[in-house]
């Protein structure tokens, strides 16, 4: 219908941290000597819209870890939806142990818990060989090569009810219309509409389209927070 409305925002940083920061409750003096390994460290926080009209916000916090050679992983997520003083709250933890005796394959383990009804999902996977690794998920731009290709790798999806490990293809082009820009066509599983990313010469985002028509593109705190007053949105 041609209204543009904010959807959502989320703000992301990619540092070197230690594997026990993806425990929020726990204090550096009480990390295990495995917790303590360092490795890439992303953090990312967004809140996303609802129902403008009655208030209702999700809010997310992310913290997803990757040792140096990739053998290890873990993560940890808080979705929060919340309306005025109300909320509800669920929890996933996950972690990617290495090959051992008796378990040939790496495997994956996630646990979601939903804190209001006492919920608790555990889920269990062997992996397959080409494995993404959570904390990679937004960052091939800054790694895949200059040239066109087409890349295939499995990862863990949790979009849907049920998390479910996934084939992603990625398509990389570079742009006609903009020399140094690389375009990216990727697709989840069986999905016919790919996510469609732009990205400039340095890797960084310059726009992505969804599959379902959502735009997102990189802003600043100061701009997320003028579009969100002038739309009358709560920020947290």
């Amino acid at each position: 219908d041609g209204i543009t409305q904010e959807v959502g925002y989320n703000l992301q940083s990619v540092t070197i941290g230690v594997q026990g920061q993806t425990k929020r409750d726990r204090p550096p003096e009480r990390y295990s000597e495995t917790e303590k390994e360092e490795g890439l460290l992303v953090k990312e926080h967004g809140r996303f819209v609802i129902d403008a009209s009655r208030g209702i916000y999700v809010d997310i916090l992310a913290l997803k870890w990757m040792s140096w050679d990739m053998e290890r992983e873990s993560w940890s997520m808080i979705s929060t939806r919340r309306q005025g003083e109300l909320l509800t709250t669920e929890t996933e933890i996950g972690f990617r142990i290495e090959p051992m005796i008796g378990s040939p394959r790496p495997q994956l383990h996630v646990i979601r818990q939903d804190l209001e009804i006492d919920l608790r999902q555990p889920f269990e996977w062997d992996l397959p060989e080409t494995w993404l690794p959570r904390p990679l998920s937004h960052q091939l731009s800054r790694l895949v090569d200059d040239a066109p290709g087409t890349y295939a790798f499995y990862g863990y999806d949790h979009a849907g009810a049920m998390p479910n490990i996934r084939i992603r293809t990625d398509s990389w082009e570079l742009d006609p219309a903009m020399p140094g820009r690389k375009i990216l066509e990727s697709r989840i599983g069986d999905q016919a509409i790919p996510t469609r990313c732009v990205f400039g010469q340095d890797g960084s985002l310059i726009r992505q389209i969804q599959p379902d028509g959502t735009i997102i593109e990189p802003s600043t705190a100061e701009q997320i927070r003028r579009f969100w007053d002038e739309a009358g949105l709560r920020m947290e």
